[in-house]
C-alpha cells in the first residue's frame, strides 16, 4: 500500500509508545496517533502532532472522496445533515478540554480540503435500529484512510444547549476520543479491557460501561445529568501519552471549588469556560491542574468528606451531588465528585498542592507534594504521605500521620488539645498559633512510648519517646502573626575526620523554623570547624518562603581552612517568612579566589533569579559572570545534585543554637564525616537569649 494511505489532511499516523503505561491506560489505547511526519520517512512517526484541523461539514459534496466500496461509507452520507449549533459548542468544549490535557490544538476550517484532517456531521439515517455515533480512527494499514479523523453524530449525540453531565455530551467526547486514536475500555482488543472495578464513566469516557460491572448498550441513555462532564482520567492519561502533556500554569497559583447546588466549577472565582451546570447539579469530573500550584476549598461542604489527592485517586465531599450510575438503581452511586489524573511520567507538578475542608469529620490523604491541609472543625483523620507537609485538624480531635518529610502540624492551642500525632520525631515541628512562649511554659512528658505537648490547657500527644536530643521552643511574630515552633532536634554526632556517620543521621536542616525570621529576630554564624582537603568557600543567603526567591548572597568564610572573618559572623534579620539558607562551594578559594561581594544564583534554563521551587541544579553568578565549573553545595537537598542531602544537623544542648555540619564531597561518593565544615548558628530572642 501506497504510503499516502496512512495519511489525511496533510497528517500521518504512527504506533504509539506503551513503555510505562498504566495497564487501563494502555487499555484505551487503539495504537495509533496523528503525527506531523511520514513514518516512512522519519522514525516511528517521532513527531506527534501538535494542531489538528477540523471542518463543521455542509454538504454531501463534502464527502466525494468516500470510496463506494469502504463499508458504511455510501450508508453514512445519506444519512448526511450538518451539526447543529448545540452540538458546534459541543464539540468546541471537548477540543478545549483535550487542548487543556496535552499540547494538542484545534483550528477549525471554513473550508474542507488537504489540510484538514477531521470532518463532523450528523448521521440522521430513519432506520431500525438507530445507529450509534461513530469517529474513525487515525490512518492506519488495512483501513481506507478518508473516514480517518471522522466524526459522525447520530441521536445519542443530540446534544440541547445546556449539555453538561449529559449523555449525548459524552456520546461527543467518546467519538472525538476515537478519532484521536482512543478505543473502546470494554473491549479486549487490541490491548485488552479496563480492569473490573475501573471499566465504567469513573474512570474513562470509552467504555460503554457507566458502573463496574454494568451490561452495556451504546444507545440506552443514562442518568440524566449523571453522565461524565470530562474527560476522565484514564482517557487523559491515554491522550497524554499519545500527544504530551500540557504544563503551561506551571508556575502560576489557582484555586478551584464547585458550587454546592449547581456544581458550577470555579477556578479562582471565575467559573471555568469548559465545566457548565448539570441538568441535576451533579459533580462528577477529572481535573488536570496543567502544573499549576493548585488549591481546592472544600470549605462549603459540611458533610464527612473522603477525600484523597494521590494520583488515580478521587475526593467525594458532596454526597448529594455525587452520579448516579446506573438507571435501573439510582442506588447506584459514582464514588466520588472529582477525580484525580495520573502522573505524566512521574512528573509531580499535576498533584494537588493544597486542600481545604469542611466542618464535618473528614478522612485526608496527601501526596508526594508539599500539601497545606486544612481540615477545619470535626474529629478528622489525615495522612499527609510524603512531602514536606503543613496540616491544620482545626477544633475537634483529630488524628494525624504527617507521613515522610519536614512536616509542620499548626494551630491554636486549643486546636491542637487532645490530638494524637503518629510518627514523631526530629522531621516533625508543632506550630502553636496565637501566642509566643519559652521553653518554661511549655511541658514535655514521657511515657509508655508517647510524649505529651502541654502549653496551659492543651495537650497534644505523639506516638514515640524523646530521647538523645532536646525540645527547642522558637517563638517568632507579634500580635496576630505572634506563633511559637516546637521540634525535637536530636544532638549532634562525635563527628571525626573520615569517620563515616550513619544514614539516619544524614537529616539535613531539620530544625527550619528556627532558621525562619520574623523582622525582628537576628541571627549570627560562627565557623566551628573546618577539616578537609580543599579550600572550601562558605556563604548564605535568604529564601522568600512565599515563592522560594533565593537574594542577598553572601561570602560568609572565603577560605574555611584559614578563616580571616570575625568569630561571630552577622547573619543579618531576615523578614516575615524569610529563612536563612547556607552553601558552600567546593574548593571555591582555590579555584576563584576571594570572591566579590555580587553573588547570585540563577536558573540554568532561563537565567532568572533562582528559586527553591525549581527543583535544580542552579547557577553561580558573579555579577554578569557564571563561574563555571562551581560545585555548590546547599542545606535545600532540592538544589543539589541528586537532591541529595549535603548536611547534617543537630544541637550540643544549647536551646537557641543548632550546628550544621557540610559535606564537601557528593554524598554518594563521600567519606560522610559532615566535619568538612561546620558552622553554629545564634537566634537573638527575648524568650531564648
Amino acid at each position: 500500500m501506497a504510503h499516502d494511505a496512512f495519511s489525511k489532511g496533510g497528517k500521518f499516523s504512527s504506533a504509539v509508545n506503551y513503555s510505562g503505561l498504566d495497564p487501563n491506560t494502555i487499555a484505551v489505547l487503539f495504537g495509533v496517533r496523528w503525527t506531523d511526519t511520514d513514518t516512512e520517512y522519519a522514525f516511528a512517526g517521532s513527531i506527534p502532532a501538535t494542531r489538528l484541523k477540523y471542518y463543521l461539514s455542509q454538504g454531501k459534496s463534502d464527502y466525494n472522496d468516500y470510496d463506494a466500496t469502504y463499508p458504511d461509507g455510501q450508508k453514512q452520507v445519506a444519512g448526511f445533515e450538518p451539526v447543529t449549533e448545540a452540538q458546534k459548542i459541543a464539540i468546541r468544549t471537548s477540543m478545549d478540554l483535550l487542548s487543556s490535557y496535552t499540547k494538542l490544538t484545534f483550528e477549525k476550517s471554513d473550508s474542507y480540503d488537504q489540510t484538514t484532517p477531521m470532518r463532523f456531521a450528523q448521521d440522521t439515517r430513519q432506520v431500525s435500529p438507530l445507529p450509534p455515533s461513530t469517529g474513525g480512527y487515525p490512518p492506519q494499514e488495512g483501513f481506507n484512510p478518508v473516514n480517518s479523523g471522522d466524526v459522525w453524530l447520530a441521536s445519542n449525540a443530540k446534544v440541547e444547549a445546556a449539555f453538561i453531565g449529559s449523555d449525548e455530551f459524552s456520546s461527543i467526547m467518546h467519538e472525538i476520543g476515537h478519532a484521536l486514536g482512543l478505543k473502546h475500555g470494554h473491549e479486549t482488543t487490541p490491548n485488552g479491557a479496563l480492569a473490573y472495578d475501573f471499566d465504567n464513566h469513573e474512570f474513562s469516557v470509552m467504555t460503554y460501561r457507566t458502573y463496574a460491572g454494568a451490561p452495556f448498550d451504546p444507545i440506552k441513555k443514562e442518568v440524566d445529568g449523571s453522565s461524565p462532564q470530562s474527560y476522565m482520567m484514564f482517557d487523559i492519561a491515554a491522550m497524554q501519552s499519545m500527544y504530551g502533556a500540557n504544563f503551561n500554569q506551571a508556575g502560576k497559583s489557582v484555586t478551584y471549588r464547585w458550587d454546592a447546588t449547581t456544581g458550577q466549577q470555579f477556578i479562582n472565582n471565575t467559573p471555568d469556560p469548559n465545566y457548565g451546570v448539570s441538568s441535576k447539579g451533579k459533580i462528577f469530573s477529572t481535573v488536570w491542574t496543567q502544573g499549576a500550584t493548585t488549591t481546592y476549598d472544600l470549605h462549603d461542604f459540611s458533610q464527612d468528606q473522603f477525600d484523597d489527592l494521590r494520583p488515580g485517586k478521587w475526593l467525594l465531599f458532596s454526597n448529594e451531588q455525587r452520579a448516579d450510575l446506573n438507571p435501573d438503581d439510582l442506588s447506584v452511586k459514582a464514588r466520588g465528585n472529582i477525580y484525580n489524573t495520573l502522573l505524566y511520567k512521574d512528573d509531580t507538578r499535576s498533584l494537588i498542592d493544597n486542600l481545604y475542608t469542611g466542618s464535618g469529620n473528614d478522612r485526608i490523604w496527601g501526596n508526594a507534594k508539599a500539601n497545606h491541609l486544612v481540615a477545619n472543625d470535626g474529629d478528622d483523620w489525615i495522612d499527609a504521605g510524603a512531602g514536606d507537609d503543613t496540616i491544620e485538624g482545626g477544633m475537634g480531635r483529630d488524628f494525624i500521620d504527617p507521613g515522610k518529610g519536614y512536616d509542620t502540624v499548626r494551630g491554636t492551642p486549643a486546636e491542637l488539645n487532645n490530638d494524637y500525632v503518629q510518627q514523631f520525631g526530629q522531621y516533625l515541628a508543632v506550630d502553636y498559633v496565637g501566642l509566643r512562649f519559652g521553653l518554661s511554659q511549655i511541658k514535655v512528658t514521657v511515657a509508655a512510648g508517647e510524649t505529651t505537648l502541654t502549653v496551659g490547657d492543651s495537650s497534644l500527644g505523639l506516638a514515640g519517646e524523646a530521647a538523645n536530643g532536646v525540645f527547642m521552643v522558637t517563638p517568632r511574630g507579634a500580635g496576630a502573626d505572634a506563633h511559637t515552633t516546637v521540634n525535637f532536634v536530636p544532638y549532634v554526632p562525635d563527628l571525626q575526620e573520615g569517620v563515616r556517620v550513619s544514614e539516619s543521621q544524614i537529616n539535613g536542616v531539620i530544625h527550619r523554623a528556627f532558621l525562619t525570621g520574623d523582622g525582628a529576630v537576628s541571627f549570627s554564624g560562627r565557623l566551628e570547624e573546618a577539616v578537609s582537603g580543599m579550600s572550601n568557600t562558605l556563604g548564605a543567603y535568604k529564601i522568600d518562603l512565599a515563592t522560594g526567591r533565593i537574594f542577598d548572597v553572601h561570602v560568609l568564610v572565603g577560605n574555611t581552612l584559614r578563616p580571616t572573618a570575625a568569630t561571630e559572623i552577622d547573619l543579618g534579620t531576615p523578614g516575615k517568612n524569610v529563612e536563612v539558607g547556607f552553601f558552600l562551594i567546593q574548593n571555591g578559594f582555590t579555584q576563584f579566589g576571594d570572591l566579590a561581594d555580587n553573588l547570585s544564583f540563577v536558573d540554568p534554563g532561563t537565567g532568572e533569579p533562582g528559586t527553591t521551587a525549581s527543583g535544580q541544579t542552579l547557577l553561580l553568578r558573579s555579577g554578569s559572570v557564571i563561574l563555571n565549573g562551581a560545585i555548590v553545595f546547599h542545606t535545600q537537598s532540592q538544589l543539589n545534585p541528586g537532591h541529595r542531602q549535603q548536611v547534617l544537623s543537630g544541637t550540643d544542648g544549647n536551646g537557641h543554637d543548632i550546628l550544621i555540619g557540610f559535606e564537601d564531597l557528593p554524598t554518594n561518593t563521600a567519606d560522610n564525616d559532615f566535619q568538612d565544615v561546620v558552622i553554629r548558628v545564634h537566634a537573638y530572642d527575648a524568650l531564648i537569649a
